[in-house]
């Protein structure tokens, strides 16, 4: 099943496109991430396995950044829910 990310914080204008694409390699997710009207940033990750443990690894980094990516930003909250629609974003990884 397919999952989408919701980052809410500081995400706009800070890179954190770039850096959820970085970690998101990582991790070998597949997906898009896009900014979203809200000021908030949607990660849109594919999955036809499950992807749980890939996705709460992504979030981790996210939270920690343990290989020191630049991210100018401040994530405060994410919201972690399964998906079934189409994935496409600003940016495809």
């Amino acid at each position: 099943m397919s999952k989408r990310i919701l980052l809410r914080g500081l995400v706009q204008g800070v890179g954190c496109r770039a850096y959820c694409i970085r970690y998101a390699r990582k991790n070998m997710l597949k997906g898009a991430v896009s900014n979203l009207r809200s000021g908030d940033v949607e990660l849109l990750i594919a999955g036809e396995n499950d992807i749980t443990e890939g996705v709460n690894s992504l979030v981790s980094d996210l939270r920690n950044n343990p290989s020191g990516y630049p991210f100018y930003g401040r994530i405060d909250e994410f919201l972690v829910q399964d998906f079934s629609g189409r994935i496409s974003g600003d940016y495809s990884f």
